[in-house]
């Protein structure tokens, strides 16, 4: 069972009270923070309602003490603000850190860990614990805090209303409590899906070139739609339930304080209250709910999040299942004895009682023709064979190696920085290796972008770079001149000298000329090296033509350039509009209706204070309860619509981040990673899934209620015109400050997180090679870096965003006490008018800090949408109208150069072509030298920049470039094969609606020579591969990759290499047979061997 199987079982991590779980500072200025705002909110409530007393009694002298009251609560309140913001964010940055750090260290230990599930946990899971320790933890210890000290007042004040209080104010954290235990499961539930659609999606992820090049990346959009909508309908009924209980705690709240109001108004108009004592218990009723009220929202916000930590819990508390590991001695070299290995689900073993015992150094070949057990004996020496293997014998070596595996793979952003990991020497050191592999104008380029023959390039420059730093390390080597030309090769093979004259290399390779290198061999399967080194490897060549040309930029990739960002903002919400709309006009009243609930409530104070006849009264006392469960139902209402429409517009970006990264091509290898995908279509999905409905309705209701309060406040008192125009736009300058330090941020922040991510990602697919050749620590290392460099940006961001809320409270009390002035100068002002002008402005301060985080993230959601839709754009940008009609018998290229945008080379140069059915086209060339951007501008991935590409002799610049490939399969170098079965990795290669049959299948296996193979297999076709197809050898996983793309019915087959990792004579007997099979098909082929062919062919060398 893997690290993350079993998602429905329980933690065994309870979740325990959250203040004891904290920090001992933490405790300490939390509490003392709580303290301080309730402090605060009695200070306040009080000074302003003796304010509004003694200015409609005209008691104009007495007001130094509640100014002063007021003015000190407003600047304990502003430091209690900033105070939590600096405290809680610390918190939250201490702990992601904390364990990510477990993350990076435990986990990649593990064997077959599921990438995609720990990486979203390890980003977006303690992302979402944000929400724990900004909202719920404040909003808890507040809880615990604040309505003792508040009820206290309010029993020495006003002890019927803190009866009241008293008596309701439990039913909230009861309701809480069941609501709570009610939406545990659902949340595990949409966790669960979020799990499985990053693991589903890494996969796909993974193999999208293969699925590219046989035209089913199509299909593929349907199913991550589905998964997507049904990640969306899991989070909507989660919300939805949130939300009703949220719905319940607001009107559990309202009707609480409305009978606080109520019996308030009673005895004022009997002459039972004092009009202070009375606004005293209005203003601070409220306060004792609030906390509450915030814990239940912030509790449901922050489940996935804790959910996400009980899961992280479990699996790094899990005891590690390990890859299988060998005896580790001092001594050099290896000693085998007895091994064999057999992989689970196939009959006999893969090796079988092998025996060997390795001097100090030279070169131990590896001899066997594909299929042997090669790649099996690399990974058995170097303890990477999965768990699920049987392991027979020992194998006895020092534990250091320099491992050259099959299939290289990469951690770095740069070939530079890759490099460094394998040695600290400085650049003019390696200058006659980088030299000899034609590194130099590579250093600066991503390695996902190369071609595999640069990526073996780099990868041996490291194996390399390690093996001369120390003679102990055994040199591992799979195949080191694969994928790449001649003089390449010959390089590769003077160093393999240079070292076996200190080290003990062991090499896999089917090269002539590196086998000759060997002193020794170990002989695995059934034919030896003396059955191969007399074939022939003479070719006829028909016509061969020379094209020059500069290659392009690696590190190319498209960026959204000339249009505005906000219009595919206005692409992402268009769809669901009219919900947008909805939503926004519900939260705008929403939020109004709390405002007009407090100053009508304040009306009925005063004007019950006047004791005028209680029919007076009916009208505001209705109007209590309408603007009370109207707010609770319109927020309900509200954030439903919200979420609703963003997780349609989200279900929709992913469907069109996948097929515009489909649209790519093999000329993008860097944005078809895993890691890049990860994060490009469900971090860059969620992100914006997460932010929308945090952006949208925050601005547009600060904006539309301040103008509303504005206007108000003016029409009530003309003379405070200046004032009130004044502090709104001192607001909305605090505003543009947080702005335009966000704006300096955002793109900081995404690209810090991006790497992150990728980074994680690629440590626990890299993490086998990186262990073996000892760099798997600076990998950590690096994750250490990036996370604590988030931490410090959120610092940087809270402390900003603390001393901004602090301004704005003194600004709004102060605009308050500003009013109050303003109203005893005029004169004019009646009570209850006066209350609603003191206390509306209190609304101000909720909207503007939602309106402040909004204003916060805003730039980050910029950035995320604008990186988005450079991808998405790209899906229809080389699409014309046009479909093609029948068969495609002939592909001609006339003087086609390509250039590649912001680069100042061209690529390819000049390239003219055609090749039909009957004669077929073998393109060879240096690694990197533009054979990926041909077969890009052939998909009509690229467009070419001069020249023209005819179909049938028809010009396809108006072709639809799906229509193209589906008449053209495509296999890649690397063809990747997927976690299923033969079957299930074979049946990818035609629709769903043309299933082949088990005859076409194993036809199509015997075919590649794999059908003996697959008779050693308990369960036949339905026999699992594993990760990668693990379980096979390399010459295998190519041999299937082959019959994959046999199977597919197409007029057109493109070959990339399609013998790597074959050996030589089986490579011959395969190309034989496919001059069969393919005889009605055109044909074009990419490798670096010359092949005998019996049909006549164009040679076209790059």
């Amino acid at each position: 069972m893997t690290p993350t199987q079993n998602p429905n079982t329980r933690s065994k991590h309870r979740r325990s009270n959250p203040f004891k779980s904290l920090p001992r500072y933490a405790q300490i200025w939390g509490s003392i923070t709580s303290v301080v705002k309730a402090v605060s909110y009695v200070l306040l409530a009080t000074g302003l309602a003796y304010c509004i007393t003694y200015a409609i009694d005209g008691k104009i002298s007495d007001l130094q003490l509640p100014i002063l009251l007021l003015t000190i609560g407003a600047l304990l309140r502003a430091s209690a603000a900033f105070n939590e913001q600096w405290v809680y964010n610390q918190l939250a940055s201490s702990e992601k850190h904390k364990f990510r750090e477990k993350i990076v260290k435990k986990l990649p230990a593990h064997d077959n860990i599921e990438i995609g599930s720990v990486t979203s946990l390890a980003t977006y899971g303690l992302d979402e614990r944000d929400n724990y320790f900004t909202s719920y933890l404040p909003a808890y210890i507040d809880a615990m805090v604040i309505p003792f000290i508040i009820l206290a007042w309010l029993y020495t004040t006003d002890w019927l209303s803190g009866i009241i209080v008293t008596v309701t104010l439990p039913l909230i954290p009861i309701f809480m409590i069941l609501v709570g235990k009610y939406t545990k499961d659902q949340t595990a539930a949409a966790l669960d899906s979020l799990t499985r659609f990053s693991n589903h999606l890494i996969e796909l992820a993974r193999g999208l070139p293969v699925l590219m090049g046989l035209g089913r990346a199509d299909e593929q959009a349907v199913s991550i739609k589905e998964l997507s909508d049904n990640l969306s309908r899991r989070n909507m009924e989660t919300l939805r339930t949130a939300l009703l209980s949220a719905l319940v705690l607001e009107l559990l709240a309202t009707i609480s304080v409305a009978v606080v109001a109520v019996f308030v108004g009673f005895r004022l108009l009997h002459g039972q209250l004092t009009l202070e004592t009375g606004l005293i218990a209005l203003l601070l009723a409220p306060e004792c709910f609030a906390p509450f009220r915030r814990v239940g929202g912030a509790y449901h916000a922050s489940n996935t999040g804790n959910r996400a930590l009980e899961r992280i819990k479990s699996l790094v508390s899990q005891r590690t299942i390990r890859r299988a590991e060998n005896n580790y001695a001092k001594q050099h070299g290896i000693i085998l004895k007895g091994v064999s290995v057999q992989y689970d689900g196939r009959e006999g073993n893969i090796l079988s009682d092998v025996s060997y015992v390795s001097t100090r150094k030279g070169v131990v070949l590896l001899e066997g023709e594909s299929g042997s057990g090669k790649t099996t004996m690399i990974k058995a020496i170097t303890s990477q064979l999965p768990s699920s293997a049987i392991v027979k014998g020992t194998i006895t070596s020092s534990r250091s190696y320099a491992l050259l595996t099959q299939h290289p793979t990469f951690s770095q952003s740069s070939v530079r920085k890759e490099l460094l990991l394998y040695s600290d020497q400085k650049y003019e050191q390696m200058d006659q290796l980088i030299t000899g592999l034609r590194l130099t104008s590579l250093l600066d380029e991503d390695p996902d972008q190369l071609s595999p023959g640069e990526k073996r390039r780099v990868a041996f420059a490291g194996v390399y770079l390690r093996a001369t730093s120390n003679p102990r390390h055994i040199v591992v080597l799979d195949e080191p001149t694969a994928h790449v030309d001649r003089a390449t090769a010959e390089f590769i093979i003077h160093c393999i000298k240079n070292l076996q004259q200190h080290s003990l290399i062991i090499l896999a390779s089917h090269d002539v000329q590196v086998q000759a290198l060997a002193n020794d061999s170990i002989v695995l399967g059934l034919h030896s090296l003396s059955a191969m080194k007399d074939t022939s490897t003479n070719t006829t060549v028909t016509q061969q033509k020379k094209i020059t040309h500069v290659s392009r930029p690696r590190n190319f990739s498209p960026i959204a350039t000339g249009s505005s960002v906000y219009i595919p903002l206005l692409q992402l919400i268009s769809s669901s509009w009219r919900k947008y709309a909805a939503a926004s006009l519900l939260g705008v009243l929403a939020a109004g209706f709390a405002i007009a609930l407090t100053s009508v409530s304040g009306w009925l104070i005063v004007r019950a204070s006047e004791q005028p006849p209680v029919l007076y009264l009916m009208v505001a006392i209705v109007g209590v309860r309408f603007f009370g469960i109207g707010r609770s139902l319109l927020y309900y209402w509200s954030r439903l619509a919200m979420h609703n429409a963003v997780f349609t517009s989200a279900s929709s970006l992913r469907v069109r981040l996948w097929n515009g990264l489909a649209r790519q091509g093999p000329a993008f290898r860097s944005l078809l990673s895993s890691g890049n995908t990860m994060d490009r279509i469900v971090r860059d999905s969620d992100r914006i899934q997460d932010l929308l409905p945090r952006l949208l309705l925050p601005i547009v209701t600060y904006i539309v209620l301040s103008i509303c309060i504005m206007t108000l406040i003016i029409v009530l008192i003309p003379s405070a015109t200046q004032l009130t125009i004044l502090v709104h736009i001192l607001l909305l300058l605090f505003l543009a400050i947080a702005g335009t330090h966000a704006h300096r941020q955002g793109k900081k922040q995404l690209i810090s997180q991006s790497h992150l991510t990728i980074e994680i990602t690629k440590l626990l697919e890299n993490a086998a090679q990186a262990t073996a050749n000892g760099y798997i620590q600076k990998l950590q290392e690096h994750i250490y870096r990036s996370s604590g460099a988030i931490g410090k940006m959120t610092m940087h961001t809270a402390y900003i965003s603390g001393i901004i809320q602090a301004l704005c409270i003194i600004v709004i009390y102060g605009y308050i006490a500003g009013l109050l002035f303003v109203s005893i100068q005029t004169g004019t002002v009646l009570g209850p008018i006066l209350a609603i002008i003191l206390l509306t402005p209190l609304g101000l301060l909720p909207l503007f800090d939602d309106a402040l985080l909004a204003i916060q993230k805003w730039p980050f959601f910029l950035e995320v949408l604008r990186r988005s839709s450079a991808i998405t754009e790209t899906s229809s940008n080389n699409s014309g109208k046009e479909k093609i009609e029948g068969n495609i018998h002939k592909l001609a290229l006339n003087e086609v150069s390509y250039q590649y945008p912001n680069s100042q080379v061209y690529a390819l140069s000049n390239v003219s072509f055609d090749v039909s059915v009957r004669r077929w086209l073998v393109v060879s060339g240096a690694s990197g030298s533009g054979k990926s951007t041909l077969l890009a501008l052939l998909l009509k991935n690229l467009l070419p920049t001069q020249g023209s590409y005819a179909i049938n002799d028809y010009p396809t610049e108006n072709v639809d470039s799906r229509s193209l490939q589906m008449h053209m399969s495509w296999c890649p170098q690397e063809s990747f094969l997927f976690n299923s079965t033969l079957r299930g990795n074979l049946l990818i290669a035609r629709p769903r609606s043309d299933i082949p049959s088990d005859k076409e299948l194993l036809k199509a296996l015997n075919n590649v020579g794999l059908s003996e193979t697959i008779g050693r297999m308990e369960k036949g076709l339905d026999t699992a591969i594993g990760s990668e197809g693990h379980a096979l050898s390399g010459g295998e996983r190519q041999r299937l990759a082959l019959a994959r793309t046999l199977l597919a019915k197409t007029d057109v087959i493109l070959l990339d290499e399609p013998t790597a990792h074959i050996d030589e004579q089986a490579s011959k007997e395969i190309i034989d047979d496919l001059q069969s099979i393919l005889r009605k098909k055109i044909v074009i082929i990419v490798s670096h061997e010359h092949f005998q062919f019996d049909k006549q062919i164009h040679r076209l060398e790059l």
